[in-house]
Order: C-alpha cells, then structure tokens, then sequence
C-alpha cells in the first residue's frame, strides 16, 4: 500500500512540531540544603511553579526534574522550612542548582479530632508488632563496609570578628561562601574534618562485634596528635537504632518514635502516602507530648508492606531539657537487607550547639555514615572477633598517588562548591592568633593538661603544678611525658615536686613499654617518693587529674603519709573483654599524722609500739570489660562503647611476703567492684557500683580497708558524705552506692520552673563490714609520744546507711544534694543531716 503525499506530509509536520515541543524542555538538577547548617534536605518537594509538575528529593537532597514549556521558575518546600522559589531563566544544562531552605518553627499540622481512632494508630500497632523481625542487629550475623565522616564547624561568625586584622586575609573567602547560600546565608567555617573507611562485622549468638579500619583522613585547626581520633575512626562511631526503645545520644537516653511506649510520650499524623525509592509509604509525622522531654519531633516514612521504618527525619528541638545544644537532627534512611530485616544504609547526625554568650559563635558537629557491600547472615568463626578494632597497615597514610582518587570514589557524593572552598579555609584559619590561642586552650583539656614543648615531649599535667596544705606549705611540681612522635612502643614520664614548709623534695618516674599489639601487652615499671593519703590514694584518682589535685589542697585529713614505691607489672589482654595485670610492688609507709600499731607478736604480751613498716607484694588483677575500646591511655586505659550498658567488673587479689625485701607483714587481701547502669524506661536512669573487700590476715590500720568519709561543704562521689574522716575502719565489708537520675521527669511538668531545666535525682549509700578482735587489738589509744591517737570504730556489721536528694543542672554547672544519715546515729561527733555541693557539667 502506497501512502498519499499528503499524509506523509502530515506525519512529517508532527514529528517537526513535537521535536520543537522537546527541545524547548530542559531538565534540571540540583540538590537542597540547609540554610543553617548545609546539610541535604531528603523528600522536599520540588514544584513547577503554577504548574502540576514536580518531585522530591532524595535522601542527599538531589532532584531531577523536566520543565514544561514556559516554565521559568520553581517552587521548593518542606516542613520546618520556608518555602523558597528559585528562578530557572539563567540556569545551564549540565550544571547543579544548590537550593538553600530556611529553617521555620517546626510543628505538625493542625490535626482535626472526629469520632473513630487516629489512623494513624493502627499503623503504628503494626510497626510496633514487626520490629524484631525488622531490626538489623536481631540478624544472625552482618557485616559491611563503611564510610563515615566527622566535620565541626564553627557557626554565627560575628562582625566583631570579621573586622580582625589578622581575618582580613581570608575576609574574601568567608564572605563568598555566605554569598554562596544567598541573602540569609552564614559561612560555616571547618575546624576538623575527619573521613574513614571501616569493615564492620557483627555476630548474634554469641555477641561480637568488630571493626578493621581501612584507611583514614584526618584534618583539623590545631590538631598536632591524634588524641581523640579513635572517636572519629570508627570506634564507638554508632549511629541512633530507632528500632530500640532508647537510644543513647549525648549521654542521654531519647525514646524512639517507635519505641514499645509510642502512644503516652507521642502524639501521631498519618499525613500522606508516597513513594521512597521503590518502596509505597505512610508518611507520618510526630511530635512528643511534652517538648521538654527528651524525644524527637519529625516525620517518618513506613513501608506499606511490610511496616518497616524506610526513612526518617526526627530533631530535638531547643526545649528538650539539654545544655548548650541548640539542636539535634537525625536522618536515616532504610534498605531491606536478607529476608525480612532493614539497615539503615546512610545516616546523617547534626548537633547545633549553641553560643555560650552573645558575642561567641556557636558551632555544628556533623557525622554522616554510608553502607556498602552488606553481606548477611555468613557468621564468622568467633575467634576472628577476639580482637574487635583492627587499624589495618597504612591506614593512615598520607600523600600517596591514589590518595585523591581513593576518597572521591568513597564518598556517596562529590563535594559541593561550599565545602570545596570551606575545605581549602582549614590551614588559613588555623594561622590567625585568637583561632590558635583558643584551639591550643581545647587541646591543653583534651590532653588532661599537658602542653607540647617539642617534637615527642610534653610538659605536665600543669592541673598539679601546684596546691597548699597544712603539711607541705606550698607544693610546687614539674613533671614531663612522652608521646607517640617519640616513640610509638616506649612511653616514659616523670616529675618533681616540692614543698616550702616540710621542706621535702620528691619525685618519680614511669617506664611503659609495649612488647605487643596483638594482644596488647605493656611492660610497666615505675618507681616514686611523695606524700599521700591512706584514704585518698592518688592511685585511685589517677583518671580525674584535678580532682587528684584538689585532695592536695587545705587540711589533708585523709591520713597523709610519705611513701616510697616501686613497682613492676606486666599488663595483657588475655582474652576479648578480659585485661589481666600481675605485678610486684615494694612500699613504706611514714605516717605525717597520729599514728602507732602494736606488733604483731604477742607472745611476750604487749609488744612494742611500731609506727613505720613496709610491705612486698604480689598483685593480680582481672578485668571483664565487655563492649569496651581502647582509650588514650595506655595502661588500664578503656572506654565504654556507646550502646553498651554491659557491667564492668574487677577481682583484685594482693599477697603480702613478709621478710621479702624487709616487709613486715605476710597477708591476703580480696577486692572486687562492679559497676554498671540501668535504663528503667520513662523513670530514668540508675548508675550503682557493689564493692566488697576482705582479708583474713593481722594488719595495721592503713592495710585494711579505711572507709572514706568527708566533713567538708563539698559532694565526694566516692565517700561517705555523712561520715566523719577515718570515723571506720574494716576487715571485711560490702557496699553498695546508687544514684538515680530522673531527667526531667518531673522538673518538665512543672510549668513555672520546666524552663529551667533542673533535674531531681535521688542517692543512697549502704555499707555493711566490720573489724575482728585480733585487728581491733593492734590499734593503742596513744603512739610512743603519749599523742592520744584516733580512734577507729568498727561498724560491728550494722549497716550504715545514708539517703540523698537533690538537684543538679542548677545554672547547668551546680549540684544541690540534701543527705540524710539514717544509721549509727550514736557515733561521737555523728550528723544526722547535711547538704553538699558540687560542680556538675553534664548536656
């Protein structure tokens, strides 16, 4: 069949007319950001404007949409957002819209009540019904690789600022990345900026997990060591898991929008339906009850299938009861993973923290984490888990060939104009004076008071430079240690110290060696000569510098003492969560108070009184550890890993040789403590700590157990704070000591004081022990002098019992605790009640 000439004509003038059509259309791309703080904006819609045409955004912010003929502008919104339109006449194909939202007062829209049950209920019933077999962590096993990036910025840059002489250099960059973000827009400048590529693996039954850390990029104003950088490496670095009730943010517990108690602490919108990736959702907004809790306002997006999170977008907001943070977001976004469990394959955490005071700047803290090669199921052999952080070799190598290459193929997305430039401010800010004066302040903090004086050698910890008391006068000390640039095997450190009224000089050094990594086992020796305390040991203080500092101070009424030591360990992690120790110390002991005992050979009848003596002994201690990493500090240095609510036990067992080396006393001592803390839902938290101490031999005072006890205005945490100094003294005891924090779970239902933000917490403190005849007749009423010496009770094994309440978060830095004494109210000099003070600093 032969077409007529004009039909083909007519087929021919179509095809012109619709190729017109298309080519007068363009598609354009971009992504969305926050104004505030330039994160990406996910499932903001991008309209056409006046036309019905549009998109949204992915979970990184970026759009791709296809104007119609006419169209020259388009219309972005979102909730919490001011809506933005955004012309597109000048916009070139091939190029990328960066889109900039203004944050706006977020609340859920006006909800109207009618007769029947919010819809929105029965959806999250089903939510609630199909967690376990949605959450990621019930998986049998899992592992993955993944990149995980850090970045705190510095927000709100004032004029004053600005105006500075030596800002003027880089005024031209700042200035353009705030003419970047348009009208409204403050330039976000990078203090620290740190990426890594780790390979997780998890494992059920039993419970392990572990980390190899691949490769790292670390950059930061000031940044001389690599202090804190195992925060930012992967260790402990755990994204919120909405699936769990509580999750652990801040050192606060927040509750999920689907956790079991959903329906009193939330209130629910079933907003809409639509689509993410391939997956039909609910769209549902949420928002707590009371805006003082710790919980989330946001939106969130359930699988309509399935019931599985696909997404969310939850922020703290301002009112929660937190210190100096503006906010908190987090972004999630879900994929099914096996058969029926979902991980969250990228992550963004934001916390804006807010200016101390009008003329500071406040800063950003940005972490963002991003899944690949998810393999489930295929446990590995629980041996591979018994070391669970791995840096493998070369991990952080620098200025290699593919270095460039590796992180641009690493990262989810390419770095936008914002960061290219803010990136390249990094090394000019770090050279202004004011920015490296208060950077050297932050790092002076982070490394407990030391400061770098050359390559590999620090001076300090200057917190105990110096301190006055009744027994030393003025103590003046000067002390030094090595770090990894001198040597990443051998540590050394050492000081001196000396007082203007005792007129003493003393000192000591330390020597730690590590003979191996794999496990990790450090050879110790240490040897010293100063003034202690039988009850404030500074062995026992040794993690809280100024605190230890502070028991130097004013009258030591903790049984001071001069004490030659010397002590060699050797110190091993024997097996995954076990540190064992074993060591050999030499001690005397020249009491600076009161102070005799009656030997211990009674066979001729009172024997002589003794008032020096020194001991040998033989130390083991075993550590359980479960869920912890390796700190900064080298021995016995571990940290708890964020989600881990695990108990940490230590057995300490001491053998006294008499006659080895001159000791005077052969003995056993048992100690063992555990600590631990307890999530009790709504009510809040409890942290407690059990000790028990007991030893069957004839010793001393000062070798028992001397129970602590504090008379001053000032909160002990580890004291009794209603029992006189050395008022008791024990053989064998149990203890233990709970504190529960409420939160704001009253406070925030209070409406004249919620803004305040105080939190009530209560405290109670029992101790049970007691002294046996044959230690009870070793302590004299008087030394060889006729001093009438103190005298030291035994609790006869009636509890001793003391109960608190308080106040804490007063001004956000002061603590209020009200005690009550409850037992052993007949004691000499006992009081019944007291109120004690302290600095609290806590978010």
């Amino acid at each position: 069949m032969r077409l007529k000439p004009s039909v083909v004509v007519l087929v021919l003038l179509c095809l012109f007319f619709v190729s017109l059509d298309i080519a007068a259309q363009k598609t354009v791309k971009g992504r969305v950001f926050d104004l505030e703080n330039s994160t990406p904006v996910p499932f903001a819609s991008v309209a056409v404007k006046g036309k019905t045409t549009g998109t949204t955004t992915d979970f990184e912010g970026n759009f791709s949409l296809t104007l119609p003929d006419g169209a020259d502008s388009l219309l972005v919104a979102f909730m919490g957002y001011q809506s933005k339109a955004i012309s597109t006449k000048k916009y070139e194909v091939g190029s990328s819209l960066e889109i900039y939202l203004k944050p706006s007062q977020q609340q859920l829209r006006e909800v109207v009540i009618r007769a029947g049950e919010n819809p929105a209920w029965a959806i999250m019933r089903k939510v609630i019904g199909s967690k376990d077999a949605r959450n990621a962590e019930k998986l049998g096993a899992y592992e993955y690789e993944a990149y995980h990036k850090v970045e705190v910025d510095i927000d709100n840059i004032s004029d004053k600022f600005k105006k500075r002489k030596s800002v003027q250099k880089i005024i031209a960059k700042i200035e353009q990345l705030e003419k970047l973000k348009g009208e409204d827009g403050k330039a976000l400048i990078p203090m620290f900026i740190s990426e890594s590529v780790a390979r997780h693996y998890h494992r059920l039954d039993p419970n392990r997990s572990k980390q190899q850390v691949l490769r790292t990029n670390i950059k930061g104003v000031g940044m001389k060591d690599d202090s804190f950088v195992a925060q930012f490496t992967g260790t402990g670095f755990q994204m919120p898991n909405f699936y769990k009730n509580w999750m652990p943010l801040l050192r606060k517990d927040f509750m999920s929008p689907i956790a079991d108690g959903w329906r009193g602490s939330y209130d629910y919108y079933l907003a809409d339906t639509t689509n993410v990736g391939l997956h039909p959702c609910f769209e549902i907004d949420f928002e707590p009850k009371n805006k003082y809790d710790l919980a989330f306002t946001g939106r969130m997006y359930i699988d309509t299938l399935s019931f599985a999170l696909v997404s969310i977008d939850a922020t703290v907001s301002k009112g929660a009861n937190i210190n100096f943070v503006e906010k908190v977001r987090i972004q999630q976004e879900y994929e099914v993973v096996g058969d029926s469990a979902w991980m969250p394959e990228k992550s963004r955490l934001l916390i804006d923290v807010a200016e101390f005071s009008a003329n500071t700047a406040g800063g950003l803290i940005k972490l963002s984490s991003s899944l690949k090669d998810i393999v489930v199921n295929k446990p590995r052999p629980t041996e591979f888990f018994d070391v669970n952080l791995e840096m493998t070799e070369g991990f952080n190598q620098k200025n290699t060939e593919d270095e460039a290459q590796f992180w641009t193929n690493a990262r989810q997305d390419s770095l936008t104009r914002e960061e290219k430039l803010a990136y390249s401010l990094i090394d000019s800010i770090g050279n202004i004076p004011s920015v490296r004066r208060t950077t050297n302040v932050i790092n002076f903090f982070l490394r407990d008071g030391h400061i770098p004086v050359a390559n590999g050698l620090e001076l300090g910890s200057m917190f105990y430079s110096y301190a006055f008391n009744n027994i030393e006068g003025n103590r003046l000390r000067l002390s030094m240690r090595t770090n990894k640039f001198f040597s990443n095997r051998l540590f050394l450190s050492g000081y001196v110290a000396y007082g203007t009224l005792d007129k003493v000089w003393k000192g000591g050094g330390e020597l730690n060696y590590v003979l191996s990594r794999k496990p990790l086992t450090v050879l110790g020796v240490r040897a010293n000569y100063d003034l202690d305390q039988v009850a404030q040991r500074q062995e026992d203080l040794a993690e809280f510098p100024i605190l230890a500092n502070f028991t130097r101070i004013g009258r030591l009424r903790g049984g001071a003492f001069y004490q030659n030591e010397d002590y060699v360990f050797v110190q091993r992690d024997v097996a995954r969560d076990f540190q064992q120790t074993v060591g050999v110390r030499f001690r005397t002991f020249a009491p600076a108070f009161p102070f005799a005992f009656r030997r211990t050979d009674v066979s001729a009848g009172f024997p002589p009184l003794q008032e020096n003596y020194q001991t040998t002994e033989f130390v083991f201690e075993t550590r359980y550890q479960p869920g912890r990493v390796p700190s900064r500090k080298l021995v016995g240095g571990r940290v708890r890993k964020r989600n881990n609510d695990s108990p940490f036990v230590t057995f300490k067992y001491v053998f006294g040789a008499k006659d080895l080396l001159g000791s005077d006393f052969q003995y056993h001592k048992f100690q063992l403590e555990l600590t631990h803390s307890v999530r009790l839902g709504v009510l809040g938290r409890t942290n407690y700590v059990f000790n028990a101490g007991y030893t069957p031999s004839r010793l001393p005072m000062p070798l028992l157990f001397p129970h602590l006890g504090n008379e001053t205005v000032l909160y002990l945490k580890n004291a009794y704070n209603m029992m006189n100094v050395f008022e008791f003294v024990s053989d064998h005891y149990v203890s233990l000591a709970m504190q529960h924090n409420f939160e704001g779970l009253l406070f925030n239902r209070l409406p004249l004081i919620q803004k305040l933000k105080l939190r009530m917490f209560a405290t109670g403190k029992v101790l049970v022990g007691g002294l046996n005849e044959r230690n009870q007749e070793l302590i004299p009423l008087r030394n060889r002098d006729g001093v009438l010496l103190k005298d030291f009770r035994s609790l006869n094994d009636r509890p001793y019992v003391e109960l608190g309440y308080g106040v804490q978060n007063i001004f956000k830095v002061l603590r209020v605790e009200f005690i009550h004494r409850v037992t052993h109210l007949d004691s000499p000099r006992a009081k019944h009640f007291g109120v004690r003070l302290s600095a609290y600093f806590s978010l």
